[in-house]
């Protein structure tokens, strides 16, 4: 329901702004794959950084290495997000 009222109604209505607007959200779907994908992969980085040797099925990480990562990730966000960093503090 939600999708066909979308494409009938509120894509034709978008389009009287802007009669580009379905490549404007293809490109926009495209850079939001591109990076969820990008994140993904640092994620696994990540983890990749601060595992141990596993102990069986039990995922060890370094406690120390992994405070530093969130550090650093806390520390990028604040630079790309400062709105949002300044509305928590």
């Amino acid at each position: 329901f939600t999708r066909n009222r979308i494409r009938h109604e509120l894509i034709p209505l978008l389009k009287s702004f802007n009669p580009q607007i379905a490549l404007v959200l293809n490109h926009l779907s495209e850079q939001a794959t591109e990076l969820f994908e990008e994140q993904e992969s640092l994620a696994w980085e990540l983890l990749r950084s601060v595992e141990l040797p596993r102990a069986g099925e039990l995922c060890i990480l370094d406690a120390d290495r992994l405070r530093e990562a969130i550090a650093l990730a806390a520390r990028l966000h604040a630079l790309l997000h400062p709105a949002a960093t300044r509305a928590t503090q």
